[in-house]
């Protein structure tokens, strides 16, 4: 009963932030964002979600204290990469779904540990302590990894490095910028469209020094 609750618990979570549990072989729980639905901020959403999921277990937790005794303490590692979807089976196979599963062993219990992958994607939006690199099965070397301390209070302060292959794109906002400048532009505004996760935030990020109201961009 305690451990069909505690499934019950995570797959609500997880569908909260409209990300799905594609395994639940053994005794873990592998679910994955970016499929069915995927979103410009499945990496957010999934980090979000392992949050939500060590707050509801540790309620949880408590219930089960106060009626059998016992206690519950989940472990969540987030990492992001290639996996290969089994629709028919509804499961996830890869490295990066296995190596998922290698870091949420590294977590200390009730918290969300990320890879360095993830780690440099969110680190804007959370707060993040670096901890001591450790060997893993199956990987060689040591593994880099980040305890998520909670979500930031203070605003992003944006999306920081270069901008790497997207001269023609960002030589065409600039000419329309000039054009919208002297009222020479002769559409609304300039629209952003492509499959989530190409760049499209980043790419409108870029030019830092413009200044825009929002009918002049958008993107989808």
């Amino acid at each position: 009963m305690l451990v069909g609750r505690y499934r019950d618990l995570v797959l609500s979570v997880v569908n909260r932030y409209q990300g799905h549990v594609g395994s639940t072989k053994g005794d873990g729980l592998l679910a994955v964002f970016g499929h069915p639905i995927a979103h410009e901020d499945d990496v957010l959403r999934a980090v979000l979600a392992g949050l939500d999921i060590t707050r509801e277990v540790s309620r949880l937790s408590d219930q089960a204290k106060r009626r059998f005794g016992i206690e519950l303490a989940v472990r969540v590692g987030v990492h992001r990469g290639l996996v290969y979807l089994d629709t028919a089976q509804d499961d996830v196979y890869g490295l990066a779904a296995n190596f998922a599963a290698r870091v949420s062993g590294l977590a200390p219990p009730g918290t969300v540990v990320v890879s360095e992958a993830v780690a440099r994607l969110i680190e804007e939006a959370f707060e993040l302590q670096a901890r001591p690199a450790a060997s893993v099965k199956g990987v060689d070397g040591l593994v880099a990894h980040h305890q998520v301390i909670g979500e930031r209070n203070e605003p992003a302060k944006g999306i920081g490095g270069p901008l790497v292959g997207r001269e023609r794109e960002l030589a065409r906002l600039e000419k329309s910028w000039a054009r919208a400048q002297a009222g020479t532009l002769s559409t609304p505004g300039v629209v952003f469209r492509g499959e989530p996760g190409i760049g499209k935030s980043r790419l409108a990020a870029a030019p830092a020094s413009w200044s825009y109201t929002p009918a002049q961009l958008c993107w989808s």
